[in-house]
């Protein structure tokens, strides 16, 4: 993305620092994300964090409830009852993915890097 962002999943969330499986990431080949998609759920990731030890990147895998910023949308109103049906989603689709993580809420900043 070419510009700040903020991002909002029910799901679960991995810091990946290992460049094997950022490598996996940018082909479309970590494993975490062929299973999730494969139960149909969708995953987003980005760079986390710069430093003199590296770069640190997340793994969103879930439900997108939607992806805020001056590139993307600026405002969403989300029901109770659809949040409720995002969380049985990702928890049905985590599950058949083999990912035993209860989902939670995660609303994540991305900065331009």
């Amino acid at each position: 993305m070419g510009a700040d962002h903020f991002a909002a999943y029910v799901g679960i969330k991995r810091e990946v620092t290992d460049e094997t499986e950022v490598e996996q990431l940018e082909l479309d080949k970590h494993p975490l994300v062929l299973a999730a998609t494969a139960a149909g759920l969708e995953h987003m990731w980005d760079k986390a964090w710069e430093s003199r030890e590296g770069e640190g990147y997340y793994l969103l895998i879930g439900v997108k409830l939607g992806v805020f910023g001056a590139e993307d949308a600026d405002h969403a109103a989300i029901s109770s009852a659809d949040l409720l049906e995002a969380m049985e989603k990702a928890r049905a689709g985590l599950a058949a993915a083999g990912i035993r993580e209860e989902p939670m809420l995660h609303l994540q900043f991305g900065p331009d890097w």
